[in-house]
């Protein structure tokens, strides 16, 4: 009987390491130039520097429901309406009370 089981155990093994995956069969061609051009658009024209500085320097950290975090994602929004995004829009959900620093 542990023979038979471990005959079982062997087979599923080998039929599971053995290639039977179907992405294990082939490779997809790669497209050289669009990955040239991601390259291109990245180290040429990346915008993360100044989107980073706007969403940590200039919002700095926010508190959920707080002025700060009502600028940030219109800020975002914006954004990504320069970039070609539609069909953007804030979704509202229920939170507890917030709070921010006054001087």
């Amino acid at each position: 009987m542990k023979r038979r089981i471990a005959a079982v155990l062997a087979g599923l093994c080998a039929l599971f390491v053995g290639g039977w995956a179907p992405g294990a069969q082939g490779t997809e061609p790669v497209d050289e130039a669009a990955i040239a051009r991601i390259r291109e658009e990245g180290f040429s024209r990346s915008q993360i520097r100044d989107t980073v500085f706007w969403l940590t320097d200039r919002y700095g950290p926010r508190l959920q429901g707080s002025p700060e975090h009502e600028e940030a994602a219109d800020w975002v929004i914006e954004r990504l309406r320069e970039w070609g995004v539609s069909n953007l829009r804030k979704e509202r959900f229920r939170t507890g009370r917030g709070w921010s620093l006054t001087a």
